[in-house]
């Protein structure tokens, strides 16, 4: 597993990426000094949605890839976590697994070595911390 790279914080939360592998696992740090509630996933019948979050992969010269964590679904309930001062929450992810979704393009992503950031980016709704956060990067070999 890479360390822990952390982007820079905004309204007292940030955005960190790990991984090895196709397993990363996306971060979100409250840095601040109050509870934060954030969005962090939408519950599907069966798995986990990451709506609000994105990764970029980028590999050599080759055009950047972008995947997005959501599918098809007719039932859905958005998840909110409160983060006390000094807490975080992770979810992981399979690369490989999500690039081959329709929603991300169907791609087959080739073996080599991949520079990933990741971003999170909530529209405002005032019940939740909103605004766009950016990891910093780690390198993957898939």
């Amino acid at each position: 597993m890479t360390a822990l790279s952390w982007g820079e914080p905004v309204d007292g939360l940030r955005l960190g990426i790990a991984g090895t592998g196709a397993s990363i696992a996306l971060h979100l740090g409250n840095t601040g000094d109050a509870p934060l509630t954030v969005l962090s996933h939408v519950m599907a019948p069966d798995e986990a949605h990451l709506d609000w979050f994105t990764v970029t992969l980028t590999r050599g010269d080759s055009e950047p890839v972008q995947l997005r964590f959501l599918d098809d679904r007719n039932r859905s309930a958005e998840i909110t976590v409160e983060l006390p001062p000094g807490s975080e929450l992770a979810h992981r992810v399979d690369l490989v697994a999500w690039a081959a979704r329709p929603i991300n393009g169907e791609v087959a992503l080739e073996p080599g070595t991949y520079r990933v950031t990741a971003s999170y980016e909530v529209p405002p709704d005032g019940a939740t911390w909103t605004g766009t956060l950016h990891s910093g990067s780690i390198e993957t070999q898939l």
